[in-house]
């Protein structure tokens, strides 16, 4: 083992361990049973969350090779995954797929970004006064954006706060993002109100608003998509993504699927829908795109599955995503000219039947929503494909 791997084992065991200390879910197990369940990998929460009596152990990837050695898969591409900006850029030859970025806060200052889009960077005269009409729809896209006329590129000139409030002026609804990290960690969906700002949930007023853009640093400013209708009326309040696991089978020379879900938001999770957080995860089936029932983390109170959203209270078993055979083979498109990044779990927002943005993707994905639904290693592609990379 390099020094390079000693340093992410040694992160990445103790990032599993803090895990597992922060897990508060009462998982009925002596302490006996939590030291046979740490010796071959799992935390506590698998013996909740996973069918051991019917497929055994072997059948799941642990979560030791999940933090330790799915990590190194990707090698130094990992870092293109890890930093949303550098992936961005990977993704410009799919370019319909890609938010619409506006620029990079910094210490303060707002960086403009080119897009390679025309309408980039609308100059500051060209924004509406500040009582002009706009038509914010919590997380959905407006119909009537701004072309621009010009693209800025550079350091503005004015506080980062004043330059993204511009861009919110406009088009009514933005995310800020960290530019490195996952999980649905420091993200601020934001939404312009008639009394201020709404920042994940929370109204403040626009100097307020202003002052904490300003106080960011590396975070990019880009569009908020919007769901297509089915997502909407599962849960309104969240973004509910897709997340897809993508693995590279250099034997045959092709990408696949190796299983995907639809992350659902909940009046707990919200305004996010991540798992982590109380939102729920149904399985898709890769052929049909139809929905299971739904799972959510043992911590939340929940043990088994549920056809129906528990707060809205909509059907959530037998629905399918729209156009799914279009969104599928498009992302194995996309893994293909990404083929020098094997592991790919992409996280997507569907806004129309049959088209979909990606909103990040992620260098060695959580299995526990997807292997609460199916173990990993029953696909013999899957099991290869972890043996080939060691971590297996």
């Amino acid at each position: 083992m390099n020094v390079r791997d000693a340093y992410i084992t040694t992160n990445q065991v103790q990032s599993l361990a803090m895990d597992e200390l922060r897990d508060d879910g009462d998982h009925d197990l002596s302490l006996g049973d939590r030291f046979d369940l740490w010796r071959d990998g799992f935390q506590s929460q698998a013996a909740t969350l996973y069918d051991f009596e019917e497929h055994g152990r072997d059948a799941y990837l642990d979560d030791y090779r999940r933090y330790v050695r799915t990590k190194r898969i990707n090698g130094r591409w990992s870092l293109a995954l890890d930093n949303k900006l550098l992936f961005h850029r990977l993704l410009e030859p799919f370019d319909e797929h890609r938010p619409e970025l506006y620029g990079v806060v910094r210490d303060g200052r707002f960086h403009h970004v080119s897009d390679g889009r025309t309408g980039d960077g609308v100059p500051a005269d060209t924004v509406p006064a500040p009582d002009a009409e706009v038509s914010p729809t919590r997380f959905g896209r407006r119909d009537d954006g701004h072309p621009g006329d010009a693209e800025l590129t550079g350091v503005d000139d004015r506080n980062a706060g004043a330059v993204v409030y511009d861009h919110l002026r406009r088009e009514g609804n933005l995310v800020l993002k960290w530019t490195n990290g996952g999980g649905g960690n420091n993200v601020l969906l934001c939404q312009r109100m008639d009394d201020g700002v709404r920042i994940d949930g929370e109204t403040v007023t626009r100097e307020a608003f202003e002052r904490r853009v300003d106080a960011l640093s590396d975070y990019l400013v880009t569009e908020l998509v919007g769901m297509d209708t089915y997502a909407y009326h599962l849960y309104p309040d969240s973004p509910n993504t897709i997340r897809a696991l993508s693995m590279y089978d250099a034997q045959a020379g092709e990408p696949f699927l190796a299983t995907a879900v639809h992350r659902i938001g909940t009046d707990a999770s919200a305004p996010v829908d991540n798992w982590s957080a109380g939102g729920l995860s149904a399985s898709i089936d890769l052929d049909t795109g139809e929905l299971s029932p739904a799972a959510r983390a043992p911590k939340f109170g929940w043990e088994g599955r549920r056809e129906v959203h528990p707060d809205t209270e909509e059907q959530i078993a037998g629905v399918t995503v729209p156009g799914w055979d279009d969104i599928r083979e498009e992302l194995l498109a996309m893994a293909d000219e990404l083929s020098y990044v094997p592991y790919i779990a992409w996280d997507i927002v569907v806004d129309a039947p049959g088209e979909f943005a990606v909103i990040e993707a992620n260098n060695y994905t959580d299995v526990d929503l997807l292997q609460v639904h199916e173990p990993l290693l029953t696909d013999e592609r899957v099991r290869r494909f972890y043996e080939t990379h060691d971590v297996l």
